[in-house]
Formats: C-alpha cells, structure tokens, sequence
C-alpha cells in the first residue's frame, strides 16, 4: 500500500499539535508554539520531499504545499479536536519551551491544608479548563 505525500502530511500534521504540546509548558507563549508547529511542518514537509524524490530537499512549490496542508492541519485539529480538550494543560504542562509559571509557584508554596480548603481536589491543584491556551491564536 502506497500513501500520497498529501496524505502523510495530513497524518503528520493533525498530530503536531500533540508534539507542540508535549514541547512546550502548558502556559507559553503563543507565538512560540506558532514557531514551533510551523518549524515541524517544514521539517517534516522536507522529509516528505526527500523521501519521494530521493534527491536533496527542494524548495519549491510542492514542498511548501507540503509545509501548509501540514499546518493547516494542525491549525484545524487543534481548534476542533484538541483545545475542547485541553491538551496543553494535559500533555506535560511543566515540561518544555517557555518560562515558568509565575502560578505554579505560588499554588506549589500553599500548604495541602490551605489548598483543601479551598476545594481545588484531591491533589491541592486546580485544572482550569475556562481558559485554555491557544498555540495558534
């Protein structure tokens, strides 16, 4: 069985925003996701490229075309399937790219009795899902 280059960027790029995620914490910036997920699209256009002409990576039309079906679908899979769920805060949200949490470090000083009053759970954390962060705003 024999896949189009079309279709693996698709593949490749409703995933990226999962590999975004898990690169950068759950609170960067928006534009260094926006950087990221574009950078990954080109990488992976550049791949395709290699792959199916067996020669250097051109850069041409067809792998720019490549770069954007993957982003776009990235852009669109996130919106419609990932940021109803809120993956930034669920895919490693400490690990990565970006500073750290001003927040973090003050819910990480309360003490469990104070963040029990407080009725944030069981864990003395709260996952706020009212405002997820949107990598591709």
């Amino acid at each position: 069985m024999e896949l189009s280059a079309s279709v693996v960027m698709l593949a490749t790029g409703s995933l990226l925003p999962v590999v975004v995620a898990a690169l950068t914490k759950g609170h960067g910036s928006n534009r260094v996701k926006q950087a990221l997920a574009a950078g990954l699209s080109a990488v992976g256009a550049a791949l395709v490229s290699k792959v199916t002409t067996g020669e250097a990576v051109p850069l041409n039309g067809e792998t720019l075309g490549y770069a954007g079906t993957a982003f776009l679908a990235a852009v669109l899979s996130y919106s419609n399937l990932y940021k109803p769920r809120d993956i930034n805060t669920r895919v490693l949200p400490g690990f990565g790219i970006g500073r750290a949490d001003p927040s973090a470090t003050a819910t990480s000083a309360a003490t469990p009795a104070s963040s029990a009053a407080a009725g944030s759970g069981m864990m003395g954390s709260t996952l706020d899902l009212a405002a997820p962060v949107n990598p591709f705003a």
